[in-house]
């Protein structure tokens, strides 16, 4: 049994002791998730190079004492910093054991009735002005503290945005596209910005903070409208917010039962710039607001890609990432 199918079977062992005690698992919860990272070996799937890549700065939204922050500072953040030119901020008050990473939310921004929507726009434009001001970075990428990254994909990802844009005379905003009423991008995953984009952003900042009511991320679209990007532009395959196959159970077990995933089809819902299937290979980020369930799909998926099986995946409007086996 290796290490990551231990990992997964510990998964299992916790939903008994949840319905048997849940005072005990409440009790060993915490130590065991943050040493989990470290049985892991997350080296096996870093095998990236710092390169002359541009660079990305991460606005993380997060709380003080976030766990789920700690689970991504052992997954992927502590590697990232030590490994590559990438940045990192945590917008919250200070954190006791990273205060050099953390960045205050700007009171500037803080001109409307508080709500928890409005937290996270102006934890947004709080470290979206810090990276036009206080770094020559090229991306400015504005995420959830629960996003698993792919840091074997990061160069790839820069690169593909480098030959399409200029940073700084090309608007671009790009996430994952879904549908609830309206198109928008998912908040958790984020949005990925050019250096124009986020002037803009922080121009019309005040106006966006007065329309978020709830759900920040539904009235987004105000955002990269107000900028005339084209719907096409919007969408970027390599990030997904909302994780859930038809089939949840299967998607959990995405490497030991791929080959009961169906044969891709020949013709895929096309909106935004979504169009065909893509190969696992260039998932780069993962939100899912259930982190027990995010967590154990992406060990899966780490997986997978390790044994390069024939998996593509594909989007559909209504929070759903269909995965399929090439013919």
């Amino acid at each position: 049994m290796t290490k990551i199918d231990k990992i997964l079977r510990k998964d299992f062992v916790y939903q008994f002791i949840l319905l048997q005690n849940p005072l005990i698992l409440i009790s060993i919860i915490t130590v065991t998730y943050l040493l989990t990272a470290d049985t892991l070996n997350i080296k096996q799937y870093c095998n990236f190079s710092k390169g002359k890549q541009s660079s990305i700065f991460f606005g993380i939204i997060t709380i003080p004492n976030s766990d789920r922050r700690q689970y991504m500072w052992k997954f992927w953040i502590e590697k990232l910093l030590s490994t590559t030119q990438h940045q990192v901020k945590y917008i919250t008050k200070p954190i006791i054991d990273l205060p050099e990473l953390s960045l205050l939310p700007d009171h500037k921004w803080e001109k409307y009735e508080f709500n928890v929507d409005r937290d996270r726009v102006v934890k947004r434009l709080t470290a979206a002005e810090y990276f036009l001001k206080n770094t020559t970075l090229d991306w400015y990428w504005t995420l959830t503290d629960d996003v698993f990254i792919d840091l074997n994909e990061l160069d790839d990802l820069t690169s593909e945005l480098d030959k399409k844009y200029d940073t700084n005379k090309d608007y671009v905003m790009q996430g994952n596209l879904l549908f609830e009423e309206s198109f928008y991008l998912q908040g958790g995953v984020g949005y990925i910005m050019s250096r124009k984009a986020v002037q803009h952003f922080l121009s019309i900042g005040f106006q966006y903070l007065e329309m978020c009511i709830w759900n920040d991320d539904m009235y987004g679209s105000y955002i990269y409208e107000t900028m005339n990007i084209p719907d096409d532009q919007i969408t970027n395959p390599r990030l997904i917010g909302e994780p859930v196959h038809k089939n949840k159970l299967l998607l959990l077990k995405i490497y030991s039962n791929h080959k009961k995933f169906p044969i891709c089809p020949k013709q895929t819902p096309k909106f935004g710039g979504y169009n065909g299937t893509y190969p696992i290979k260039m998932i780069t980020a993962v939100h899912h607001n259930d982190i027990r369930y995010s967590r154990r799909f992406w060990i899966q998926l780490l997986k997978a890609k390790e044994a390069n099986h024939n998996i593509r995946y594909y989007f559909e409007e209504k929070h759903i990432t269909n995965f399929c086996i090439e013919d």
